[in-house]
């Protein structure tokens, strides 16, 4: 999801292990959210990029993280609405 990388990144000047770090879980968030799995890519991808990262610069990216998602989530609830989940999403 490269639209996770112009939310979360615009203007910013973090590393670029942070950065990717940050846009794949976002990524996976909202996929999991949607019901969307992509485990099977992302972990490996986010292990990668957070290797050597200190657990407060971890702690901050999940801060960003949780909140960049969550945008995502409700926007597209706002604009396909209840009837996306129920319609397209099994479960």
């Amino acid at each position: 999801m490269k639209i996770t990388h112009e939310l979360l990144h615009k203007g910013s000047s973090a590393d670029k292990n942070t950065k990717e770090l940050e846009a794949e879980s976002e990524a996976y968030a909202v996929c999991n959210y949607f019901g969307i799995d992509t485990s099977k890519n992302s972990f490996g991808y986010v292990a990668d990029w957070s290797k050597d990262k200190q657990l407060d610069i971890l702690r901050s990216s999940l801060e960003t993280i949780t909140r960049t998602a969550n945008e995502i989530i409700n926007s597209v609830l706002l604009y396909f609405g209840d009837n996306y989940i129920e319609n397209v999403i099994p479960g």
